[in-house]
């Protein structure tokens, strides 16, 4: 490491946070941000057709955008039911984004 770049030390910090110590570490919370998007991604194009069929039936229904909602919710995700960065993923009926 040379003492003139500051790049060159680390960004991470340990705080004090409620008597407890805590690591704030803006590399690895992007890192984590950047798997949560793919996983997030994977999660709806893996669902494509689901999330079709239950547009379809909305619409047969007569139901406006305003009246549904399609959750999408990765269950087998390790942290416990949820895809990190989506945990309720939503798809409103007028679109797909």
């Amino acid at each position: 490491m040379s003492k003139g770049n500051s790049t060159d030390y680390p960004r991470a910090v340990v705080r004090e946070i409620g008597g407890q110590l805590v690591l704030d570490d803006p590399d690895a919370l992007e890192m984590i941000r950047g798997v949560g998007k793919v996983n997030c991604r994977n999660t709806f194009e893996i669902n494509t057709e689901r999330v079709a069929h239950f547009k379809c039936r909305f619409a047969e229904r007569g139901m406006s955008t305003e009246e549904g909602v399609i959750v999408l919710i990765n269950v087998n995700d390790v942290n416990g039911g949820t895809t990190r960065g989506c945990a309720n993923a939503r798809y409103r009926l007028a679109g797909d984004s």
